[in-house]
């Protein structure tokens, strides 16, 4: 079974995004998400401004985004995740709605876990 299998029947209503074709073709990781249904990203000015997540039309607060289930604030305020490139993600989760407990009970536009390739780190 695979993981993208495992995921999907954990009993939560997930998208999974391999990343192979995105780092074949040069995409950034902000990129591939915007082309994720569901997904909207709008960024504030050009390269390195701040970028914000909308899960089914909720964003803000109502949105998290961890790394390996660790969030995202913990990287500092900063952080961008085109700063990942797309060769370093196993794959990245999208829950839309109700989220794993283990990553965030007060998400309630949903959650994006990107998940980094063993040894990535």
């Amino acid at each position: 079974e695979t993981e993208k299998r495992k995921t999907e029947t954990k009993g939560f209503s997930v998208n999974l995004i391999e990343t192979k074709e995105a780092s074949l073709r040069n995409i950034q990781t902000n990129e591939l998400l915007n082309t994720t249904v569901g997904v909207k990203l709008r960024q504030n000015g050009g390269l390195g401004s701040q970028v914000q997540y909308s899960l089914n039309g909720l964003s803000g607060n109502s949105v998290r985004i961890f790394i390996d289930g660790i969030p995202i604030s913990m990287y500092g305020s900063s952080f961008n995740l085109n700063s990942i490139p797309p060769s370093m993600i196993e794959n990245i989760e999208i829950y839309k709605g109700v989220v794993p407990g283990h990553l965030a009970d007060d998400a309630l536009g949903g959650v994006i876990n990107i998940i980094l390739k063993k040894g990535a780190k």
